[in-house]
């Protein structure tokens, strides 16, 4: 499937892209140093490490030795990175009832169908959610909700220039 993907839409070359990123991560660990909000950074980090990894889509589309992508075994990361920077009694919030309501179809389904790889990925997906969400309501409350929309603008930097090289290439 990587290849299908590859050949759809060719990737930027790769020594725009790492240079390119190494100066994107600079720019967002500076953003980091001065916002100092361990949550709202976590929150911004998650959005911009998954365009991050679709940006080299041509390996983390790719399966692992796992049996999930890299770009799956990247979520997995950053979801278990989340369990440990959110407040964890956000996820008791009643809202949350249809995706863990869900979640449990999902896992039904899996061991039903014995896909083991299959259900993982889909339930990282729901996890993915649920840690975003709860990472944001909490750093809305402290941060303050003008704050942390300035701060997330941040993540969507990547978007913007990597289009913008696409387009100049």
């Amino acid at each position: 499937m990587s290849d299908e993907i590859a050949g759809a839409a060719p990737s930027l070359p790769n020594g725009v892209l790492l240079v390119t990123t190494a100066i994107l991560s600079c720019l967002l660990i500076f953003v980091f140093w001065r916002t100092r909000n361990r949550t709202a950074n976590f929150i911004v980090f998650a959005i911009w490490a998954r365009y991050m990894m679709s940006a080299f889509h041509s390996v983390t589309f790719g399966g692992s030795p796992l049996g999930l992508t890299w770009n799956a075994l990247g979520s997995c990361l950053i979801f278990g990175a989340g369990l440990l920077v959110i407040d964890r009694r956000l996820l008791g919030l009643r809202y949350f009832l249809p995706v863990y309501a869900l979640t449990a179809v999902i896992i039904l389904s899996g061991i039903a169908n014995r896909d083991i790889a299959g259900t993982l990925n889909a339930v990282v997906k729901y996890g993915y959610l649920l840690v975003l969400a709860c990472g944001t309501y909490e750093a809305l409350g402290r941060y303050g909700e003008q704050r942390f929309l300035r701060l997330l603008l941040w993540a969507f930097v990547p978007l913007i220039v990597f289009q913008g090289l696409s387009l100049l290439l």
